[in-house]
C-alpha cells in the first residue's frame, strides 16, 4: 500500500507540473490547443477521425484530405494507439479539442511514470525513479516538439524495457507477453519508436542476455518478432500505398533532417534557463536534452571510480595497428584544411579532397580501440546497468546525426552509424527525421540519471536523500521550463454546405496552416477536402498546387469530373480579392459569402472518355531539332530520357514522325521522375507533309498532368486527345515559361488507326 501511495504521489507531481506547463490553456481546454494551429490541429483531426471510424479497414485509409487521391492516412503516423486516451473523452461527449489536450497532457505524465517504473525496477528506489520520470517525461527536447503529439507518445517503450528486465530476472511468460503487447501499443501510438528502438533492444539482448539459456534468449527474440508480426499488416499497407504513389524518403531529406554535432547545445529558444543561441539549421536539429542529467551521471561516474584491479586490453597488436592507421588518416584529414591534394606514384594515385572519408576511418579506428579497451571489457563483464544506459544514450545520439554527420552544417564523416541502419527495411526510405533518435537517448539518459542519483546518495541519510532529490528535481524542472502558448480554435467554423457537393476545396491552397484548417473543418461537414497536409505530398496534389499558382484553368474540369465541388475562399488570406476574381471568372456560380469567406460551386463536368485505339508506329522524334534516342517498351511506348537543359522558356518544341499517314486520336507523353516537369501549357499541331501545320490542341497542361498523376503517380502519362485527324507529323510546342521546372519526357505513345476507319481500326505498320 505504501508503494502505491508513493507512485500516486509521483503521478500527482508529474500531473501538476504538466498542467503548470500548459497553464496557458486554463479556461480554454475545449477551445484551444497548445503551441499553434499547425500539427496540433492536424493531430486533433486525426484523433477525431480514429474515434469515429474503424481503424485499418476500408475507407479509414482515405481520410478526408487530398481528394480525390486515396490512402492519405498512410502519409503520416496514424496515432491509433492514442485512442485509448482520446477515444473515451469523445465517446462520452467531449469535443476533439478537449480530447487532444487530455491526450497531450497524458503523454507527459505517462512517459514520466513509465520511466519511473523502469528505474524503480532497476534500483528499488522511489526517489531515483522520480528523478528518471522528470528527466524523461519533461525533457527539454520535448519542449522543442510541443507541436508533435506523435513524438510525445513514447510511454510504452520504457515499460517494454521494464518487462525485459523483469523477465531476465525471473523468466515468467507474463513479462514476455507484456513486452510484446507494449511494443505493439508503442507502434500504434508512434511508429517511429518501434523502429528506432531496434538498436536499443538489440544492445539490451547482447548486454544482459548473452549468458542466459538459449531458450530464454529465443523466447525474447520470439516475443519481439511477434510484436512486429502483429504490426506487419499495417506496415505492409503503409508500404503498399506509399509505393503506389511513389512516396519515398530520399537520402537528401534524411540528411537535411538529421541533427548537427552542435545540436546538443541547440535548444528551443523558449526555454527559461538555456539561453545559448541555437546553431541548428532547422527546428528538427534542436536536440538539446538538458545539462543537469548529464552532470549528475558524470558526478556518479567520478564518485564511484576507485583505483584497483583492471582488466587488461585484448588484442594488443591489433590495437597498435588500428591506432597507427587512425593516426595516419587523422593527419590526412587535417591536411585537407589547406585544400585538396593528390600524389601520383606510377599508376597509383593518393588524394584527399575533404576530411569526410579519412575522418570516417578515424571514427572506425576509435570505435575499435574503445571496444577492445580495458575499461570497456570490465564494464562488459560486469554488465553494468549504468554503463548500458549511458552507452545506449551515446549510441542513439550518434544515430540522430543521420547518414552523413555534420558540424555547423559541414559534413565531417563520409557515412555515420545511421547509414548502417539503412540496410534494414523501413530505414532505407521510410524515415525523414533521424534527429528524432534523440528521444531514445533521452530515455536512456533518464534511466542513467536515476541510477546515478541512487549511487550518489546510497550512503546518505533519508533526510539528505530527500533534500538532495528536491534540489535535483528543481534544477531538472527549471531546465525544461518554458512558455507554452495557447492557439484558439474558436474561429475555425464549418462552411455552410447548402447544396449537394462531392468535396470541398479551400483557397488559397498550399499554405501549411490554411490546409490544416481546411482538413480540420471537415469534421463539421464530413466531406472530403482537396486540401491536405501530411508527412508526404502526393504527386497529384503537387501538380494541383502548381496549376493553381499558374492560374491554369484546365485543372477545373478534372477536379469536377468526379462530382460538384464547393470552393471556399478565405478573404483574410486574399485581401486583394485576386482568388475571388479568378474563381468568379472561371467557375462563375456564387454560393454565398460573409465578411471572412466567399463560396462558389463548381458543377460536375463530364470529361470525354479516352477512345480505345491501336498503337501507331513512331519513326523518329526530334526535340529542339535534335533526334532523341528511342527504345521500344513492352507496352508499345517508345521510351526515352530527355529533358530541357534549363527551366522551361516557352519556346521548346518536340516533333514526332510516324512511319506512314495515319488517323491520330491521342498523343501520350510520359513525364520523368519529377511529376512537376510537365509542359505548363502546350500547342499541339499535326501535318501530313511536315510543312503545313494545323492546330489540334491548345491549353494549359495542369489538368491532364493532374489526371495522369491520379492514374499512375509513379509514371504519370499525359494523354492529349486530338479528335482523330489524318497526319504523319505531330508537333508539340511549349507555351509556358517556368523559372523552376524543366520539361522532361520519359516515353511517347501515339494511338489511332487506318485512314478512313474508326478509332478501333488497326494501325499501319
Amino acid at each position: 500500500m505504501v508503494e502505491w501511495r508513493r507512485v500516486g504521489l509521483a503521478a500527482a507531481g508529474y500531473t501538476a507540473f504538466a498542467l503548470a506547463l500548459m497553464r496557458g490553456l486554463f479556461g480554454q481546454f475545449t477551445t484551444a490547443v497548445p503551441h499553434d494551429l499547425g500539427d496540433p490541429l492536424l493531430s486533433t483531426w486525426i484523433l477525431w477521425w480514429n474515434a469515429h471510424h474503424l481503424p485499418f479497414v476500408g475507407s479509414w485509409w482515405d481520410g478526408l484530405s487530398f481528394y480525390p487521391e486515396h490512402g492519405s492516412l498512410a502519409f503520416s503516423d496514424h496515432r491509433v494507439g492514442l485512442e485509448f486516451i482520446s477515444g473515451p473523452v469523445q465517446w462520452l461527449g467531449g469535443g476533439p479539442v478537449l480530447a487532444y489536450n487530455v491526450t497531450f497532457v497524458a503523454c507527459f505524465v505517462l512517459s514520466a511514470l513509465a520511466a519511473y517504473a523502469l528505474t524503480w525496477t532497476l534500483t528499488r528506489s522511489h526517489i531515483a525513479a522520480t528523478v528518471s520520470g522528470v528527466v524523461f517525461g519533461f525533457n527539454p527536447y520535448r519542449m522543442a516538439h510541443l507541436a508533435h503529439l506523435e513524438l510525445q507518445a513514447a510511454f510504452c517503450l520504457p515499460l517494454a524495457l521494464m518487462a525485459l528486465h523483469r523477465y531476465i530476472d525471473g523468466p515468467r511468460v507474463r513479462w514476455l507477453v507484456a513486452f510484446s503487447a507494449l511494443m505493439v501499443l508503442q507502434g500504434l501510438c508512434s511508429g517511429y519508436y518501434v523502429f528506432f528502438s531496434i538498436p536499443l533492444i538489440g544492445l539490451w539482448i547482447l548486454w544482459f542476455g548473452r549468458d542466459a539459456p538459449w531458450r530464454r534468449l529465443a523466447a525474447i527474440v520470439g516475443a519481439w518478432a511477434i510484436a512486429f508480426a502483429l504490426l506487419l499488416p499495417v506496415l505492409l499497407q503503409y508500404r503498399a500505398i506509399q509505393s503506389r504513389l511513389g512516396l519515398v524518403r530520399t537520402f537528401g531529406e534524411m540528411q537535411d533532417f538529421s541533427a548537427d554535432l552542435t545540436g546538443l547545445v541547440s535548444a528551443e529558444p523558449g526555454l527559461l534557463l538555456w539561453r545559448v543561441r541555437s546553431l541548428a539549421q532547422n527546428p528538427e536539429a534542436e536536440i538539446y536534452i538538458g545539462v543537469i542529467a548529464p552532470l549528475l551521471i558524470l558526478a556518479a561516474i567520478w564518485w564511484r571510480h576507485r583505483p584497483g584491479t583492471k582488466a587488461s586490453a585484448r588484442w594488443p597488436r591489433l590495437r597498435l595497428i588500428v591506432a597507427a592507421v587512425g593516426t595516419v588518416f587523422a593527419a590526412v584529414a587535417i591536411s585537407t584544411w589547406w585544400g585538396a591534394w593528390a600524389v601520383r606514384a606510377g599508376p597509383l594515385v593518393v588524394s584527399a579532397e575533404t576530411p569526410g572519408k579519412p575522418l570516417t576511418v578515424v571514427f572506425v579506428a576509435a570505435t575499435i580501440l574503445t571496444f577492445t579497451s580495458a575499461g570497456w571489457l570490465m564494464l562488459w563483464r560486469r554488465r553494468s546497468t549504468l554503463a548500458f544506459y549511458v552507452i545506449a544514450a551515446i549510441m542513439s545520439w550518434f544515430f540522430s546525426l543521420g547518414p552523413g554527420p555534420r558540424v555547423l552544417g559541414r559534413q565531417f564523416l563520409y557515412r555515420g552509424p545511421y547509414a548502417l541502419l539503412m540496410v534494414l527495411p523501413g530505414f532505407d526510405e521510410g524515415f525523414r527525421v533521424p534527429a528524432r533518435f534523440i528521444m531514445i537517448s533521452a530515455l536512456a539518459l533518464a534511466v542513467a540519471a536515476g541510477i546515478a542519483f541512487d549511487r550518489l546518495s546510497a550512503l546518505r541519510s533519508r533526510t539528505v536523500r530527500v533534500a538532495s532529490a528536491l534540489v535535483v528535481l528543481t534544477l531538472l524542472l527549471a531546465d525544461s521550463w518554458t512558455e507554452v502558448p495557447a492557439a484558439s480554435t474558436a474561429a475555425i467554423m464549418a462552411p455552410p454546405v447548402g447544396t449537394q457537393v462531392a468535396a470541398v476545396m479551400e483557397l488559397p491552397l498550399g499554405d501549411v496552416f490554411s490546409d490544416i484548417e481546411a482538413v480540420y473543418r471537415s469534421r463539421f461537414h464530413h466531406l472530403p477536402v482537396v486540401n491536405g497536409y501530411s508527412g508526404y505530398e502526393p504527386a497529384a496534389y503537387r501538380i494541383l498546387r502548381l496549376a493553381l499558382a499558374r492560374r491554369d484553368e484546365s485543372i477545373w474540369p478534372m477536379l469536377a469530373s468526379r462530382g460538384p465541388l464547393l470552393i471556399r475562399i478565405n478573404r483574410d488570406a486574399d485581401p486583394g480579392g485576386e482568388w475571388t476574381r479568378y474563381v468568379q471568372h472561371t467557375v462563375g456560380v456564387p454560393a454565398g459569402s460573409s465578411d471572412r469567406e466567399q463560396f462558389f460551386v463548381l458543377p460536375r463536368q463530364d470529361v470525354t472518355p479516352v477512345a480505345e485505339s491501336g498503337l501507331l508506329t513512331i519513326r523518329s522524334v526530334r526535340a529542339m531539332a535534335v533526334p532523341l534516342r528511342l527504345r521500344a517498351a513492352a507496352n508499345g511506348a517508345m521510351e526515352t530520357a530527355w529533358k530541357t537543359a534549363s527551366p522551361q522558356r516557352g519556346d521548346e518544341e518536340v516533333v514526332i514522325e510516324l512511319n506512314a499517314l495515319q488517323i491520330v486520336h491521342e498523343v501520350a507523353i510520359g513525364v520523368g521522375s519529377n511529376p512537376l516537369e510537365y509542359p505548363g501549357a502546350a500547342l499541339i499541331e499535326t501535318s501530313t507533309d511536315g510543312r503545313e501545320w494545323v492546330q489540334q490542341w491548345r491549353s494549359g497542361c495542369g489538368g491532364v498532368a493532374f489526371e495522369a498523376a491520379l492514374q499512375d503517380a509513379r509514371r504519370p502519362v499525359l494523354r492529349f486527345q486530338i479528335g482523330g485527324v489524318e497526319s504523319r507529323y505531330i508537333r508539340m510546342r511549349e507555351l509556358w515559361s517556368d523559372p523552376m521546372n524543366r520539361w522532361s519526357i520519359s516515353s511517347i505513345t501515339v494511338r489511332g488507326g487506318l485512314p478512313g476507319a474508326g478509332p478501333g481500326a488497326p494501325p499501319v505498320h
